[in-house]
């Protein structure tokens, strides 16, 4: 039978496992050339359930990575918490995936960090959900951008109730652009949470969430920034035209660690917002010494003071100083 690989992932009640594999990558015991690997086995025994990639002996069930993504994608039902099982390995889909599932999850082996399964983004607005696709859950994985593209593109509103947790965003030595963005919202999603994660940057890239709608009630929390070169302008969240009327987003519990002469400038940026109470929130987070001033918090050229919070955040002290400077913003 098929590994067990459900207790790997999450310790709770959720619909079929469905199976990607990198055909490219060794998964010896797995998948075998003459078709015997447990998975293999499984497949025969439940057709539609396992989907390999180009690359190696197997059948595949696409001509390239992303149509083995979009037929795994595919065959999973709505409503019932199916999982795709991302194999250790890279997959790098060149053509958009289109995302249409609820509470589907995608997940590799569980482990917060040195995730074996990797995706990147092989095309601008690589990953794009319809309304359709909410309380999706992404987990357990490896996530690389293309530079001047965006990774998630939530176009429509609907897609609501998204967790993201236990990833990496790998950015580093993507060639500089502003408009490399991990998800961006030009449709009202409402709920959103990343939290748990890592985010490795070393060029000066664009926000990881960059939102032109109205979006509500968003978190990002529990989260590491390591920026280790370059001046990187805003690295979390930003509002633009069309997210004046987002609001209620909480980030933080956070740490921001700049080395290699990176400096980085805002954790956050917002336009004028709608209502001019508070539309975001810093809370609780730290940032080393070098590359960071106590203007690191908010940028908000045309908005109001009172649109960002910043609470009970600080730059550190260079070690036996005195004290501790708390984090401001520039509006």
């Amino acid at each position: 039978m098929a590994p067990n690989l459900k207790d790997l992932i999450a310790h709770q009640d959720f619909g079929e496992t469905f199976y990607l594999v990198d055909s490219d990558y060794s998964t010896t015991g797995w998948t075998q050339a003459d078709g015997t690997g447990a998975l293999d086995l499984w497949q025969e025994r439940n057709p539609n359930r396992v989907f390999y990639t180009p690359g190696g002996t197997t059948t595949v069930a696409g001509a390239t990575d992303a149509a083995a993504l979009q037929a795994a994608q595919d065959a999973m039902v709505s409503l019932r918490g199916d999982i795709l099982y991302f194999c250790p390995g890279t997959y790098t889909p060149a053509t958009a995936i289109v995302m249409n599932k609820s509470d589907a999850r995608w997940m590799g082996s569980k482990r917060r960090r040195g995730q074996s399964a990797s995706i990147v983004a092989g095309v601008d607005l690589c990953f794009g959900p319809t309304a359709a696709a909410d309380n999706v859950e992404i987990a357990h994985l490896r996530l690389v951008p293309l530079t001047a593209g965006i990774m998630f593109a939530r176009a429509t509103a609907g897609a609501d109730g998204w967790w993201l947790h236990d990833f990496t965003y790998d950015a580093r030595g993507i060639t500089a652009s502003t408009g490399t963005i991990f998800m961006k919202d030009t449709g009202a999603c409402l709920a959103t949470t990343f939290e748990d994660f890592l985010m490795r940057t070393n060029t000066a890239i664009g926000p990881f969430y960059q939102v032109a709608a109205s979006s509500i009630g968003g978190i990002m929390q529990n989260w590491i920034h390591m920026h280790t070169a370059n001046t990187l302008v805003t690295s979390l969240y930003e509002t633009i035209s069309g997210g004046a009327g987002a609001t209620g987003m909480v980030i933080g519990p956070g740490h921001v660690q700049i080395g290699g002469g990176g400096v980085v400038t805002n954790l956050g940026a917002q336009i004028d917002m709608t209502a001019n109470g508070t539309n975001a929130t810093l809370r609780n987070i730290t940032t080393s010494v070098a590359g960071a001033t106590t203007a690191l918090g908010w940028e908000a050229a045309t908005g109001v003071a009172g649109e960002g919070d910043i609470v009970n955040s600080w730059v550190a002290t260079v070690a036996g100083g005195a004290g501790r400077a708390a984090l401001v913003g520039t509006t």
